[in-house]
């Protein structure tokens, strides 16, 4: 597992520095983009102002996926108690960071995917047939 961290960090850490879209870009995904996904699904509540069943069901999902998203994060948390495993650019001195991230946070598990999967599961639950 360690290798396949090494090989994807290495690709795209690579391109770092090396031109300001990309860089913009990873900032980006590293620190707005999970907060979007999160508000993403609060889209159906406003799209359904007119329609009393459709906000209700919108805003049960939304609180649903919310309440998913924070248990997510908070199972993170119990398993990272257990097990810490460290950043890859802690453990490769070539590394050039992008955003100032704790050396001394966990890696594993990943809050930014457990919180994705939680909205997207919430989603998928609400979506019919």
């Amino acid at each position: 597992m360690r290798q396949l961290d090494s090989l994807i960090f290495n690709a795209l850490n690579g391109l770092a520095g090396k031109s300001p879209v990309f860089d913009a870009f990873a900032v980006f995904s590293a620190s707005a983009l999970i907060w979007i996904i999160g508000a993403s699904v609060l889209v159906p509540v406003w799209r359904a102002r007119g329609n009393h069943r459709e906000h209700v069901a919108a805003a049960v999902t939304a609180s649903r996926a919310a309440s998913a998203a924070l248990l997510g994060v908070f199972g993170n948390l119990l398993v990272s108690l257990a097990y810490f495993r460290p950043r890859p650019f802690v453990m490769m001195a070539e590394a050039t960071p992008l955003i100032g991230i704790m050396p001394a946070s966990k890696s594993f598990p990943s809050d930014h995917a457990t919180i994705a999967f939680a909205v997207a599961a919430s989603v998928f639950m609400r979506s019919p047939g």
